[in-house]
């Protein structure tokens, strides 16, 4: 849940500011509430001779259930730039920060430690961590975007400001732009319950500004194309019950269809998720249709069951962050394509899942150049894994082929990288890792499971684990049961 105060100086000033030199430019956002804000960090940008702070969330770990190591909270703080900005943390509540380091590690990023401040510059948009002390109980992370095009104007007529007319919204011919400016808003409060969500129509946008809490969720019919929700706000479900309770008190049998209850929901066509902070999710972050186009969002989540991205045919998702506590992208439809996203993996889901109870058959996925930054799993179930890098949890008749993850590197231990499992019927064929990267080690066995069903063609190729090249199902330390065929481990480097 989003956190109270428990540590604030005078020093500490939000601003919403826009400062302009020649090709360089920083845009912060004032703070939704400051009972949000962060007890344990602060952020002080500095671009030429500005110093700007920057509004740092908190969000504390409600999941006591767990019975695995999780984060206590997460902070995050979310800025717009080009150029090259300096960024200066601050960590209050340690006693001492004797090391620090910005993840991805790939990125290549130093830092600099003086005292509690530990600073670095960037000279792109990045999603990364501030690593302090090697301590992953409190991670802050640092959402540094691109400068936003086309905000629309809260004062025009075409825009409905929710801050100014929030009952327009009740109106049948409605401003198409629905506009969030900063400040908190609860779509619940107002008659729009989690489960159904806030209602849109064809061809809407809603654009939540940075400094700006909505709580709830958002839909449209089915037949509903071409709307967008975006900017660098925040949806939020902390104020309300977690789904699979839901079900527990209603004394129901858990199913996805009952309470639904996702915080994006938009199964028509050509839709759109643009840059919005998801924290807390009740169920998933985003589910959205065929011709998806789901980029720069981040998305963070306690509970199991709060997936991240669900999307459809051909849709295109990309510069995500993920750190939700189960299946971060469910690669569960034609075509899709997934590329340049950021992973740091808790203890429940995949970042990738093939399938999870799939009939209809799925082909020509691919997945590239990605980053797993951290991996906390500790435990998965026994030959039905649901925890690995590359999963398949279970179909039900479906057949899954050509699948192709490429440039996939994972930073430090994890505990299994290939999870497939056939479950009731169906098949796997053609599915390619290649140019994968562990630079930990593989802490238990990868796994195919055919005991009904078929896998066939699984190629693992240059694959490396803690630098040394894997060119044998020994090496991959690869279990398989039933009906597998056709394994190839190869190295072509």
């Amino acid at each position: 849940m989003l956190g109270r105060i428990s540590y604030f100086t005078a020093a500490v000033c939000i601003l919403t500011s826009s400062i302009l030199a020649e090709s360089e430019e920083l845009v912060t956002y004032p703070a939704p509430d400051y009972s949000y804000l962060s007890g344990r960090y602060t952020v002080t940008l500095r671009q030429g001779d500005q110093v700007l702070d920057s509004f740092v969330y908190e969000s504390a770990n409600p999941f006591k259930e767990v019975h695995q190591p999780m984060a206590h909270s997460n902070h995050w703080t979310t800025f717009s730039f080009s150029g090259e900005v300096e960024v200066v943390v601050t960590a209050h509540l340690e006693r001492s920060v004797e090391a620090a380091s910005i993840r991805p590690h790939a990125y290549e990023i130093p830092c600099k430690i003086e005292g509690k401040k530990i600073s670095f510059k960037l000279d792109r948009p990045r999603q990364v961590a501030v690593s302090i002390n090697d301590n992953r109980d409190n991670p802050l992370f640092i959402f540094a975007k691109e400068i936003e095009s086309d905000i629309p104007d809260p004062d025009s007529p075409d825009v409905l400001n929710f801050a100014e007319e929030p009952e327009r919204h009740r109106e049948e011919n409605r401003p198409k732009t629905l506009y969030f400016p900063p400040g908190v808003y609860d779509l619940v409060e107002i008659g729009y319950d989690m489960n159904k969500g806030f209602p849109l129509r064809e061809g809407e946008t809603v654009y939540i500004a940075g400094g700006a809490v909505v709580y709830g969720a958002f839909s449209a019919p089915d037949e509903a194309d071409h709307i967008t929700v975006r900017g660098r706000g925040v949806i939020s479900g902390d104020r309300y019950m977690w789904v699979r309770r839901r079900y527990e008190e209603a004394n129901i049998p858990w199913s996805y269809s009952k309470y639904r209850e996702i915080a994006v929901y938009l199964h028509g066509q050509y839709n759109k998720v643009e840059g919005i902070t998801f924290t807390d999710p009740v169920h998933f972050c985003v589910s959205v249709g065929d011709n998806a186009h789901v980029s720069g969002i981040q998305c963070f989540g306690w509970w199991y069951t709060t997936d991240g991205v669900r999307a459809g045919k051909r849709s295109l998702t990309e510069n995500c962050f993920f750190k939700c506590n189960d299946d971060f992208v469910k690669v569960y439809h034609d075509d899709m394509v997934v590329k340049n996203c950021v992973f740091w993996q808790q203890v429940n889901g995949a970042p990738f899942m093939m399938s999870w109870n799939l009939t209809e058959p799925v082909s020509g996925v691919r997945v590239s150049d990605c980053i797993i930054m951290a991996c906390e799993v500790t435990n998965d179930r026994v030959w039905s894994t649901n925890r690995a890098v590359f999963c398949c949890r279970q179909l039900h008749g479906a057949d899954m082929s050509d699948f192709v993850f490429e440039n996939i590197l994972i930073e430090g231990d994890i505990y299994r990288l290939i999870g497939m499992r056939i479950g009731q019927a169906g098949s796997l064929s053609n599915i390619t890792m290649r140019n994968v990267e562990v630079t930990g080690r593989m802490l238990n066995t990868n796994q195919l499971n055919a005991e009904v069903g078929s896998i066939s063609g699984i190629r693992v190729e240059n694959l490396t684990v803690e630098g040394k090249p894997i060119t044998t199902p020994e090496e991959l330390m690869l279990e398989t049961r039933g009906n597998v065929s056709d394994t190839q481990i190869v190295w072509t480097n």
